[in-house]
């Protein structure tokens, strides 16, 4: 298996001896379902903040012996000082960093606002997360369609054909994805720009003047 893979399945053992919710997000997600991106890193969502302190006791072992600083960019999960808390953007962030094999693996509960379908926020993600199975490891991850939403909404272009020419091999859930755009304020009609994203909708969900 590749270093990123390794670490989920890992992480993936310990989360479940924790008991708490959680899925993998970011280009890890991406890369578990098709996607042509090579992961520099391992993203998890948990779905409550309390869940970044249990995992935190399951990853003991990872955290270094001495405290690194409160800086976002460069903080590691120590004895210490196992997390981070901080505000951006009206949300609130619990937050923790590990490193596992040759890889760093974030750990987040991020809380805030009611929000629609979006990648990393409120609590309709939950309801959609896919088991995806890869080389034996199976990991809930975010939908595809979701992650298609979030690079549209980025302005990543390059990120955006790759998650789309994915979904084109594994067959787009449609509403979802509807839903997933609606969730970062894309509408039908706007979508004249990304035929890429036209393409993944049947003829009759399509807008008849993009």
């Amino acid at each position: 298996m590749t270093p990123w893979l390794d670490a989920v399945a890992e992480f993936g053992r310990r989360a479940w001896s924790a008991h708490v919710d959680w899925m993998v997000v970011g280009s890890a997600a991406s890369a578990m379902q098709g996607a042509r991106v090579e992961p520099a890193d391992v993203d998890i969502l948990v779905r409550r903040p309390s869940d970044v302190a249990l995992l935190a006791g399951h990853l003991y072992d990872l955290a270094v012996r001495e405290a690194v600083g409160r800086d976002r960019a460069t903080f590691l999960s120590s004895i210490p000082e196992p997390l981070l808390w901080y505000h951006e953007d009206g949300w609130s962030w619990t937050f923790g960093r590990w490193q596992l094999g040759d890889m760093r693996v974030e750990v987040a509960h991020i809380d805030g606002p009611p929000a629609d379908l979006v990648e990393t926020r409120g609590d309709r993600i939950w309801e959609v997360r896919r088991d995806v199975t890869l080389n034996g490891v199976t990991t809930p991850c975010v939908p595809l369609e979701v992650q298609v939403a979030t690079a549209m909404h980025l302005g990543d272009e390059d990120r955006r054909y790759r998650l789309t020419d994915a979904l084109l091999s594994r067959h787009a859930e449609p509403r979802l994805l509807v839903e997933s755009l609606l969730g970062r304020g894309f509408r039908p009609h706007t979508l004249g720009p990304y035929p890429d994203v036209l393409m993944l909708l049947p003829p009759g969900m399509r807008p008849t003047r993009a």
